[in-house]
């Protein structure tokens, strides 16, 4: 397998230079952070470098820090946070460094959506001239798309993706399916890792799991969280436990976006990954915590589908949000401050936001990264819809290079069915046990309830269930009657084997 190193010749870090970014582009576990504690440190510190190596979360931040610190490379690397940065932009002066490490950058954009801050960060960094800017990650398209937006020329490097651990898809629609899974992995002993989107579903699944849990969120969002100390306690412990060790000590842990990029999962016990945050960079990310330990090392991935019905509310939200942005755009000063203040906008307050520019002048500026990121967004939702109702799963699918996918709810369902076909095999069926039979498959095309023989046959071979309806006359009191029977259907291989 390819790595960074292999990517980026070591002789090549003498050619960057502060007018073209450098963009890294690779999968998960293939050494983007290890070449930058490695080789990028050695030509630092051969040639008297400073840098600024910076991440999108606290966890990440600490586990990095860590392993610095033990390898004595606090001389050359500083360790921050973007959250860091932008909390102290008039104290920290980036020019002092000649490397700004932009790691998973993709965060810049995927997180502009709630914080305003993350367009001012990324302009400063932009804005260095005497500072070469790397932006790594797996996800960073959209943000490389960006940069050559704003009139950047790249250098740029990556690596093939390849997602053969794979070894299932699985998608569900209601969140009841959440719990339905825990309990499914209870009984099998299966070790599984939750990414949740809300705050208050994650809690809610931890509370009711929480003698095989685990919880790990925000700093910032522990305020919103009702508990006891000790369940405090427990995140810490918990946070603490994974950055030293990669892996977590329960059955289950349930996470927020805090561990969504960056953690490693080193565990070879681990294969279950269910991922209910639907943005693809967010979902490829989550993916990518758990390391592969071996050759045979797999993931089954559960994910949150999304309707048809869903996407189309998710643009017209997306298109509200472009119209303010473009009309900030046409406005003169005065007619930004109108629209800035109007009732009506103030919930739009990440996309424009006041920006204070010496101690006697304030600006209005539009959140640029939020816009970009709304177009993208929308032009990728319109993209599923057009492919129909399994749009989002079908993207899905082909980003992640998948020949198929399954649906946990019609897995239900055809389990239900079979267990039904197998009470009732070989027992005849009048005409209201077949209308109850009927109404209880509820197979459909265009809307319309299938009732026909062949057609339900059908639909059981698509399903794979192992039945067949038939009809057959029956002789009752001198009467000649039609029931319809369930039996066993052949299966291929046996009835080849016999011919054989």
């Amino acid at each position: 397998m390819q790595r960074i190193t292999d990517a980026i010749p070591f002789k090549d870090i003498a050619t960057f230079t502060p007018d073209k970014p450098v963009t890294v582009l690779a999968q998960t576990g293939r050494g983007k952070s290890y070449w930058i504690k490695n080789d990028l440190y050695r030509y630092a510190k051969e040639n008297r470098r400073k840098i600024l190596y910076l991440v999108h979360r606290l966890i990440l931040r600490d586990q990095f820090s860590e392993e610095i610190k033990r390898n004595d490379k606090e001389d050359i690397i500083d360790m921050r946070t973007y959250q860091s940065l932008s909390n102290n932009l008039g104290e920290l002066d980036l020019s002092r460094y000649d490397y700004i490490i932009a790691d998973e950058f993709h965060s810049l954009l995927t997180d502009s959506t709630f914080n305003f801050k993350t367009d001012i960060v990324l302009k400063n960094i932009l804005a260095q001239t005497s500072s070469v800017k790397i932006f790594m990650s797996a996800t960073g398209g959209k943000m490389k798309k960006y940069l050559k937006e704003k009139g950047f020329e790249t250098h740029d490097y990556s690596l093939p993706f390849d997602y053969k651990y794979i070894k299932d898809i699985e998608f569900y629609h209601r969140d009841s399916a959440l719990k339905e899974k825990c309990r499914e992995f209870i009984r099998t002993e299966k070790k599984a890792i939750f990414f949740i989107k809300s705050l208050e579903k994650a809690r809610g699944l931890y509370d009711k799991f929480k003698d095989y849990s685990g919880f790990v969120c925000s700093t910032s969002a522990l305020q919103y969280l009702y508990g006891s100390d000790e369940f405090k306690a427990q995140i810490d412990s918990t946070r603490q436990y994974i950055e030293q060790n990669e892996r977590f000590e329960q059955q289950f842990l349930f996470a927020t976006a805090v561990m969504d990029a960056g953690v490693n999962i080193n565990d070879p016990n681990l294969h279950e990954v269910v991922v209910d945050m639907s943005d693809l960079d967010t979902l490829t990310q989550c993916l990518g915590r758990k390391r592969m330990t071996s050759g045979e090392d797999y993931v089954n991935l559960t994910v949150k589908s999304i309707s048809k019905r869903s996407l189309n509310g998710r643009i017209q939200k997306l298109n509200e949000k472009i119209s303010v942005a473009e009309e900030f755009i046409r406005c003169d000063y005065r007619g930004r401050q109108d629209l800035y203040i109007k009732q009506n906008i103030r919930k739009h307050n990440d996309m424009i936001y006041p920006r204070i520019v010496d101690r006697t002048t304030n600006t209005l500026e539009l959140n640029e990264l939020m816009h970009f990121y709304n177009k993208e967004l929308k032009a990728e939702y319109g993209a599923m819809m057009a492919r129909g109702s399994w749009g989002y799963c079908e993207t899905v699918k082909e980003r992640l290079r998948q020949d198929r996918y399954s649906v946990y709810e019609d897995a239900c369902r055809n389990m239900k069915i079979t267990e039904y076909c197998a009470v009732m095999c070989d027992q005849q069926m009048d005409d209201l046990e077949k209308d109850k039979f009927i109404d209880m498959l509820d197979y459909r095309f265009n809307g319309r309830q299938i009732r026909a023989i062949s057609k339900i046959n059908r639909e059981f071979e698509v399903h794979d269930i192992p039945y067949l309806i038939e009809s057959k006359r029956v002789q009752e009191n001198g009467e000649r009657k039609f029931y319809w029977f369930i039996r066993e259907a052949e299966d291929e291989n046996e009835s080849e084997a016999e011919i054989a």
